[in-house]
């Protein structure tokens, strides 16, 4: 054992391992050298190589746990997030078949040839039928089942049929009537068992084979039995659910401290929570007391040169307003851009995305990402920078250097655009000869630097022969983040189509001041104005074929919007699962209608109106030429045809939701718009847009599929912002941290 002191307490620990043994088995003293030991018996032992005072080594800060080796362990593992998926699927399963052990309940104990006659019999029943046998009248009371035995015939004159009954006239019309019936029932007569010839019980009509219809007591067994397992199942659904709240909470739980601990780490201060603790989400009955160092307010982070200015600048003095310190820092508003640095006489380092497309003889197709960049590049040149160093990526080199994607030919697209000035093109990106270049440069110099994914240290792997992904070493990635880092004074980010990859180029570069260029200053305040501080109605329209790949984009907006357009494939599971709308051969996503459920019932808790569309436009088959038709909820798709666009009524409800919203947020179209024929729908939603938007409101356009749409009709000039990063956008409207992002410096 092995005796530490730490946070005022004495402790024991394992010793650590392993133990160092002579040629004979015999412990070493700690003078001894290594070289005497026989470490032959070491490797034969498991535990060998495990450090136990380090694995057992309790934390000395919250933000320690994110590094712990085995304390870090429990939050960065998906076990909870499996087991929460995997019971909420079961759950849904287990209400299925209670839902179908009840419906079975309800038609067992509603059909009449189930159901006990005594429980439904009536005075009039019994007057009328009397004894019976299972509910049919015997035909030894044919004549009292047929005739009212207070009616006299021999007083009626006439023949009268009223209100369903029949009056007869005379005796011998009775008797003719009654033994026609009788002639007729004597056909079945083979069919029917007689018990007695005196006493003739058995039923007039012929009944059906016993399987069909049990007994008595069998049929109150079955309903007995039935009724056990219809118990059963809502226990398991009971329990089942009960699992599911606690794994869910669980969940919640351990993602709370690990953001909270990662939060601490990024304000680099001393809490243990007290300052910001839920004490009625977490069950504690009396408030958390600070630790001694922290009441002193020394140690690590307490006493930060830099972090105390920024809290006297922000007037910030407890722990709830550090936290509020922390949101400032993390806001997408609140990003140094720019404008907000002085450049003159500095080597500006800009990442751009310059992954432009290029044609076999490596002329440039479409320049459009070039063109976006360019005045982040001449507001560098103009603002006295000494050099101006781009780096971007081009193509998937996996890592290695191929000419086929060299950045060689953006050079002459650029210096066009650039009205003439001269681009010079560095062959690598980082190393002596690079930063050589670079810092004799002078007078707004515009260095290109060789694409950055010649090196596998940029994404952090490469793929070898087989096409096996492989991992770059640490070392060689933080060597590459340093030569980066070597080549400038000033970060400039500009490539927010790449900000959700957390390469070395994104986050990697070390320098006091990391801002946004132009094109990413746009991206963020318009996305900041949607996400942070919206112009309300505030309506998301949400497109894309399944619900599966949405779930985290639907689920975060569900707690900012007021309205949600669900259009596209994914409409076709809403309509199934919650309406069992006839879809033929559309869409459906499986997996996903297992989450559709908690979806609108969140909607419904945050009065969120979803809209779904009420008729279609439909083809027999997914192709250009396909024969078209229309379908609407009531009547279904039928099948072996699909839904490829809304109708005309889905395009008035969506244009009429639109018209009610003050901020509108796009992202999927409504229908197959590369098809002439499935067109309409998303032609007409966009044209909603534009109106709102040239009305004085605010729509985004969040990149991917609905980018091209704006791009096809020439609409993206009449938005308020059409983004230019398809995945980059998804996951910041998902409620995710971009690394691009979160890498740029705080005001």
């Amino acid at each position: 054992m092995v005796r530490i002191t730490h946070a005022g307490y004495v402790r024991n620990i394992i010793h650590t391992n392993p133990r160092r043994n002579d040629a004979d088995g015999l412990e070493l003293a700690s003078s001894d050298e290594d070289s005497e030991a026989d470490f032959n018996a070491a490797d034969q032992n498991p535990y060998a190589n495990v450090d136990t005072l380090e694995q057992l080594m309790p934390l000395t800060r919250p933000y320690d746990l994110e590094h712990h080796p085995a304390l870090s362990l429990p939050y960065k593992s998906r076990v909870v997030d499996e087991m929460a998926a995997a019971t909420g699927t079961m759950l849904h399963e287990e209400r299925r078949k209670l839902a179908e052990l009840k419906n079975l309940m309800t038609t067992f104990r509603g059909d009449y040839k189930w159901i006990s006659c005594g429980d439904i019999a009536t005075n009039s029943d019994l007057r009328t039928h009397g004894d019976k046998v299972n509910g049919e009248p015997t035909r030894s009371e044919l004549e009292e089942n047929i005739f009212d035995s207070s009616i006299d015939p021999e007083d009626v004159e006439n023949i009268r049929i009223a209100d369903g009954k029949i009056f007869i006239d005379n005796g011998q019309e009775k008797d003719r009537l009654k033994n026609d019936l009788l002639s007729v029932k004597a056909e079945n007569a083979d069919q029917i068992s007689s018990l007695s010839v005196q006493a003739d019980t058995s039923p007039a009509w012929p009944l059906p084979d016993p399987p069909l219809l049990p007994s008595l007591p069998a049929a109150e067994e079955s309903k007995r039995l039935l009724t056990a397992v219809v118990q059963k199942q809502t226990e398991i659904v009971q329990g089942v659910s009960q699992l599911y709240d606690s794994l869910l909470r669980a969940k919640r739980l351990k993602e709370t401290v690990w953001r909270w601990c990662r939060a601490e780490a990024h304000v680099d201060e001393m809490s243990d929570g007290e300052d910001w603790v839920d004490l009625e989400q977490w069950g504690l009955s009396q408030t958390l007391t600070k630790g001694t160092q922290e009441s002193l307010g020394i140690g690590n982070g307490g006493d930060d040169p830099d972090y105390l200015a920024r809290r006297a600048e922000a007037g910030i003095g407890g722990g709830r307003e550090r936290l509020q310190l922390y949101v400032r820092d993390m806001s997408l508003s609140n990003k140094l851009s720019i404008t907000d640095v002085d450049l003159k006489d500095k080597r500006v380092l800009i990442r751009v995305d310059f992954n432009v497309p290029l044609d076999s003889s490596k002329n440039i197709t479409n320049p459009q990402r070039i063109v976006g960049a360019v005045p982040t590049i001449k507001y560098a040149i103009d603002h006295g920078a000494k050099a101006v160093i781009l780096m971007s990526h081009l193509g998937r080199p996996d890592g290695k250097r191929n000419e086929k994607y060299s950045l060689k030919p953006v050079v002459p697209e650029l210096e066009k655009l650039l009205d003439g000035k001269k681009v010079e093109f560095a062959n690598d990106c980082v190393g002596s000869e690079v930063e050589e270049v670079i810092n004799k440069a002078s007078g707004g110099q515009v260095i290109l630097l060789e694409n950055l994914r010649f090196h596998a240290e940029e994404e952090g792997s490469s793929k070898d022969a087989d096409g096996k992904k492989v991992k770059a070493d640490k070392a060689d990635v933080e060597k590459f983040r340093k030569g980066l880092t070597a080549l400038g004074d000033v970060y400039i980010n500009d490539a927010f189509g790449t900000a959700h990859r957390a390469h070395s180029s994104m986050v990697g570069v070390d320098l006091p001041q990391r801002a946004s260029g132009f094109l990413m200053k746009k991206e963020l305040d318009y996305f900041a104005q949607a996400l942070e501080n919206p112009k309300r109605p505030f309506l998301a329209i949400l497109g894309g074929a399944k619900v599966s790949d949405k779930i985290q984009l639907i689920d975060n907006l569900l707690g900012k919007v007021n309205s949600l357009i669900v259009c596209g494939g994914m409409a076709f599971t809403f309509k199934k699962t919650l309406e069992n709308v006839k879809i033929g051969n559309s869409l459906f996503d499986d997996e996903g209608s297992k989450t559709v459920g908690d979806l609108v019932e969140k909607a419904k808790k945050n009065n969120i109106k979803i809209v779904l569309p009420v008729d279609y436009i439909t083809a027999d088959k997914f192709d250009k030429d396909a024969k078209t038709g229309t379908a609407t909820d009531k009547e279904g798709i039928p099948d072996g045809w699909m839904g490829l666009d809304v109708g005309e009524e889905s395009i008035k409800l969506f244009k009429q939701t639109i018209n009610e919203a003050q901020t509108i947020l796009w992202n999927g179209p409504p229908g197959v718009f590369e098809m002439d024929n499935f067109a309409k729908g998303t032609k007409d939603t966009l044209d909603a847009a534009v109106d709102a938007a040239q009305g004085g409101k605010i729509v985004i356009i969040g990149g991917g599929d609905t980018a091209t749409v704006a791009a096809k009709y020439g609409v993206e000039d009449k938005l308020s912002h059409v983004s230019t990063g398809g995945g980059a956008s998804l996951e910041l409207l998902e409620g995710k941290d971009l690394p691009g992002v979160s890498a740029l410096s705080s005001k």
